[in-house]
């Protein structure tokens, strides 16, 4: 708050020392054959009401901090370059780049037939992707998809194959075999799409967040694309 010559004090509004905080991810997934795009703007951590984020050329909706879109079929959005803009009423603006890529696919799985007696380590091979950075590798139970559980690890070079460890299929002890069928992912990434926010809108939860990739005078945070294979699958049972 300022004060005038002659009267009351007048809102000034929020200075160039504000600091903003963007962070989100765009996930294509072709086994609900949609498109997501789920962020949190903020500024000075706080909740504001007149922020607005888009997304190419469409508007994000939501209740501050969370903006969001859901759009069918997973090709609404093509691949390539998106621009995100930023826009605090008449008093912030700023983009931030993203890049999209295909989704990847499971060309192998070892025990090849599906079949993972003791609940071992089961091996995955994916052909690459372009434009890809890296890739996820994530296994969970058929009916926990969507529910924040499951094994997810970051495989953060160009490798197109990855072992999935035995404690994945375990409960939490690390002991006890949690038999059933499970689904088997493969996500690629690119930049540094948020943990927390991918809770609900990928079948696993991202590992952890990557290093911040949003990095300005006025704006930080992390964002970045994931694109979901179509889901293969292995029967875990005792012998």
């Amino acid at each position: 708050m300022v004060f005038g010559c002659d009267g009351g004090p007048i809102d000034s509004g929020p200075t160039d020392k504000d600091k903003y905080r963007f962070d989100g991810l765009f996930v294509r997934d072709i086994n609900l054959d949609i498109c997501r795009v789920e962020t949190r703007f903020t500024r000075d951590q706080a909740t504001f009401s007149t922020g607005t984020v888009i997304f190419g050329t469409d508007t994000l909706t939501g209740t501050p901090p969370g903006y969001r879109i859901t759009k069918s079929p997973a090709t609404s959005f093509a691949n390539g370059a998106y621009q995100i803009q930023l826009v605090d009423s008449t008093i912030f603006a700023d983009t931030v780049l993203t890049l999209l890529t295909n989704a990847p696919q499971i060309t192998n799985i070892i025990p090849a037939n599906r079949i993972n007696n003791g609940g071992g380590q089961v091996r995955l091979e994916w052909a690459g992707v372009s434009g890809a950075e890296g890739y996820v590798v994530a296994t969970v139970p058929a009916d926990s998809a969507y529910k924040a559980k499951g094994y997810s690890a970051w495989v953060t070079s160009q490798a197109t194959a990855w072992t999935i460890p035995p404690d994945a299929f375990r409960w939490s002890n690390g002991i006890d075999l949690d038999t059933g069928l499970y689904y088997v992912y493969v996500y690629t990434f690119t930049s540094a799409p948020d943990s927390a926010l991918s809770r609900t809108v990928l079948p696993v939860t991202l590992p952890s967040d990557l290093t911040d990739n949003i990095s300005t005078q006025t704006l930080s945070g992390s964002f970045g694309s994931v694109a979901v294979s179509l889901h293969d699958s292995v029967h875990v049972a005792t012998q």
